[in-house]
């Protein structure tokens, strides 16, 4: 078994083994006021060799400020990795959730999906809506010296 991905997103979800995405890959969380209630996508990906195929596998999904408490109660999403194609080495297996939850406040929090000792992380903050990503803009004048 090995790690794939953990993405956070607007909305997920999955269909004849294709994941879709909406608004996929964010990190940080904007709301004009907090606690904000929301519903996030998270989706997660496994790639399960051979031998692991059609097995049934309890992935605990997790999503909780950091070093804190969990935001709502750990999910546990049942997974049977299936061969598509007849001789395949190796199967991806795909979860796509869309769980409410409520944000209570600024700060950081992280996702988790584990199966066993397997574990995938990935973190968000949550800020201000007002408050601006600290990427440069350029301006056009910026843009024309540049050509």
């Amino acid at each position: 078994m090995r790690k794939d991905f953990l993405l956070i997103a607007d909305a997920v979800e999955v269909a004849n083994g294709k994941l879709y995405v909406l608004g996929g890959g964010w990190d940080i969380f904007r709301a004009p006021v907090y606690p904000a209630f929301t519903r996030i996508g998270l989706a997660v990906g496994i790639i399960f060799e051979k031998d692991e195929i059609d097995r049934l596998y309890r992935v605990h999904i997790s999503i909780s400020e950091v070093g804190r408490h969990n935001l709502l109660p750990p999910l546990e999403v049942e997974l049977r990795p299936q061969a598509r194609v007849p001789n395949t080495e190796t199967v991806r297996g795909i979860i796509g959730l869309n769980p409410s939850l409520q944000i209570p406040g600024i700060g950081s929090y992280e996702v988790k999906a584990s199966i066993g000792e397997w574990q995938l992380t990935q973190q968000f903050r949550a800020v201000p809506l007002d408050q601006r990503s600290r990427e440069p803009e350029i301006t056009s004048s910026e843009t024309q010296q540049k050509e």
